[in-house]
């Protein structure tokens, strides 16, 4: 499956390339090996246009299992890396969104509020009074304040370990910047 679907990544056009030099080969090989020349220089026509296929062929393997193989297993891993942070950065956001929204008592299940709801659930809240959160060794209540504070720097914390390994991947900064 993983085979398949690594082909399947490939360009089309190198594709297209790779099956029209295997059914040249196998044409010129099998089918056109007994048929008279129409040209003087068809013999040699075929010779060069069989050569030239033979070295699409061997190219295309070459660049599907040295480059292409690792690209893609790369991307996947890169992937599931992104979609892990990026969770973990919308999981925290969510949080505050349902500790807000019990606040104004907002049945909805919006992720997003607009500047007017926003203003009024910080109304809502006293920046000194207890927040749905539990701190230190002695399990203390945190107040909003740090509440806020921590769930910043959880996301803070999140995008900068995908800065971090885009700059040590060259290839992800590349695909950011483009």
């Amino acid at each position: 499956m993983f085979l398949i679907n690594c082909l399947k990544a490939v360009n089309p056009t190198l594709t297209f390339l790779f099956v029209l030099s295997i059914f040249s080969i196998i044409l010129i090989d099998f089918f056109l090996i007994e048929v008279p020349e129409f040209v003087g220089w068809g013999a040699e026509f075929g010779k060069v246009w069989s050569s030239l296929c033979v070295s699409i062929i061997s190219s295309y393997i070459f660049y599907f299992v040295v480059v292409h193989i690792k690209e893609y297993k790369d991307s996947l891993n890169l992937g599931l890396y992104l979609s892990r942070k990026c969770q973990a950065v919308l999981s925290s956001h969510e949080q505050v969104m349902r500790e807000l929204r019990s606040k104004i008592e907002d049945d909805s299940n919006e992720k997003y509020y607009d500047l007017e709801t926003l203003h009024k659930a910080f109304l809502a809240i006293s920046p000194h009074g207890k927040a749905p959160m539990v701190i230190g060794p002695h399990l203390n209540n945190a107040n909003w304040l740090q509440f806020f504070y921590n769930k910043s720097q959880v996301s803070k914390d999140q995008i900068r370990k995908v800065y971090e390994q885009g700059k040590r991947d060259e290839r992800f900064s590349i695909r950011i910047s483009s």
